[in-house]
């Protein structure tokens, strides 16, 4: 998982550039203007804009992803997210949904811990890592507003809230660059 934020003057340090390029580009637009619904930034990457309402993590299931990023966006309001540390039991989730690529479950997620996202803070969750978008902060349930956008699927959600979902062929290229910097620093060490 990456957090960060999108008017920090450093948040692309360590992103993947395409996600970087789709930060870069929500920098110029007016969040709180967008309508719900999807939004075509060219012809790979897509915006999805919407309003759900927080809730208490009890009464919400925890999501993972196979083969896309997700990238979380938040535009207006407060929300937690749970998060997952270690790689999930899967015989605990629902079946897998390959045309969304997406499984949900109902069962609390392991090794958990909660991120508290702010307007213009970001999310980034890997495929099979475990999260539970939409979650109240300090017992209050409000709508938030988000995005998610598409890169083949690379997609923003409107909490005011985007989502990103990036295929993870990408995702092997970039752990590859990350394995191979670390052996780099192991070696010079």
């Amino acid at each position: 998982m990456i957090i960060s934020s999108l008017p920090s003057q450093n948040f692309k340090v360590g992103l993947p550039k395409v996600i970087a390029e789709v930060c870069d580009y929500l920098n110029t637009l007016d969040l709180n203007a967008l309508e719900n619904g999807r939004h075509d930034i060219n012809d790979q990457i897509y915006m999805n804009v919407m309003e759900p309402e927080t809730a208490e993590p009890n009464s919400k299931k925890a999501e993972l992803h196979h083969e896309y990023l997700d990238v979380q966006v938040l535009i207006r309001g407060t929300e937690n997210i749970e998060v997952g540390a270690t790689y999930p039991n899967l015989s605990k989730y629902e079946d897998y949904n390959k045309a969304d690529d997406y499984q949900l479950t109902a069962a609390e997620i392991e090794n958990k811990f909660t991120v508290t996202l702010v307007p213009k803070m970001f999310a980034v969750f890997y495929p099979y890592e475990p999260h539970k978008p939409c979650c109240i902060v300090d017992g209050k349930s409000e709508k938030i507003s988000g995005e998610s956008a598409g890169f083949s699927h690379l997609m923003f959600k409107k909490h005011t809230k985007v989502c990103l979902f990036l295929n993870a062929v990408r995702l092997v290229t970039i752990q590859h660059a990350q394995e191979m910097a670390l052996k780099s620093v192991q070696v010079n060490h």
